[in-house]
């Protein structure tokens, strides 16, 4: 054999090098609570940004004690995985690691102490490509997962053509400004401000919000522009996160804060709370469709307008 032969060499096509796996991490806490000598333990992963720990029934952990907030604590993940807490003006504080915090960044293996309940945290990852799941669009830049073995015939309509969409979805980048006010661990009322609509309090019946001893309506939210303003007054207790800071109510001069997306707040005026944050738009109905698959609701309808004009 020649020494030419010895002397080619064999080009390979370049082997394709793994694509970068696109990670997003999701936070794991397990919560245990003690009654007596039993102890129970419940476990929690949430695939969110913002967790709210309290008492009450909107929370994403919930724990029933009296010795816990109706709006208790505030866990946030940031886009790089670093996780923080924000004691949100509690009555009895956060602590971790037996050390009181207002707020504090978070590592795998904290404890975390509200009330007479304790949460283990750690940071889980979760792989974009998965080899035991598939992935679905995103939504709002957090990924969704579902398992191909699951069986999903149970939940199939017989026939998916009498099935009608009632409801328009904004995109999951519209935000609404929310504010829920809260009377102990019981939602009173939720309002999604859509459009520049100041946001009152009072006891008159144009008030957005009815809170007993207001006799004068207070104006929670107004708007200056495209700016929200954040409006308190001397009787009003709470806290703000802004960035990574938890500011009391105390601090800012004119009683008034401008509030910005990543914002939010909690206010309280003696038996009552106001947790203001912004949310994804809900979705809202869609009432053409009434009209188009209801004939009969449609000629009542011009009938009892043509009766009105006349």
């Amino acid at each position: 054999m020649s020494n030419d032969m010895n002397d080619k060499r064999i080009n390979l096509p370049p082997m394709n090098a793994p694509e970068a796996q696109q990670t997003q991490f999701v936070m794991v806490f397990h919560l245990f609570l003690r009654a007596g000598k039993e102890e129970t333990k419940k476990t929690y992963k949430v695939n969110k940004k913002r967790v709210v720990i309290g008492s009450a029934l909107s929370s994403d952990i919930r724990i029933q004690q009296n010795s816990v907030s109706n709006v208790h604590a505030v866990i946030e993940m940031d886009e790089q995985g670093q996780t923080s807490i924000y004691d949100m003006a509690s009555e009895t504080g956060v602590f971790v690691n037996d050390r009181k915090v207002v707020n504090a960044e978070l590592k795998d293996g904290d404890e975390i102490k509200i009330g007479f309940a304790t949460l283990a945290y750690k940071r889980a990852q979760v792989d974009a490509q998965s080899s035991t799941g598939a992935r679905l669009p995103s939504s709002a830049g957090r990924k969704l997962y579902y398992d191909n073995e699951e069986d999903f015939r149970p939940l199939i309509l017989e026939d998916e053509r009498d099935v009608i969409q009632i409801f328009d979805y904004p995109s999951s980048a519209e935000q609404a400004l929310q504010v829920v006010m809260y009377w102990g661990d019981v939602i009173l009322d939720v309002k999604h401000v859509v459009e520049q609509v100041p946001v009152t309090l009072g006891e008159g019946k144009d008030a957005t919000f009815l809170v007993p001893g207001l006799h004068s309506s207070f104006p929670l939210v107004s708007f200056e522009g495209s700016t929200v303003a954040l409006q308190f007054s001397g009787e009003m207790e709470g806290v703000v996160r802004t960035g990574k800071q938890l500011l009391p109510l105390s601090d800012f001069q004119g009683n008034r804060f401008h509030l910005k997306q990543t914002d939010l707040a909690k206010i309280q005026f003696r038996d009552i709370t106001f947790y203001v944050s912004y949310s994804p738009m809900p979705p809202h109905l869609k009432r053409q469709r009434i009209l188009e698959r209801d004939p009969f609701y449609t000629r009542i309808w011009f009938t009892s307008v043509l009766c009105t004009v006349a």
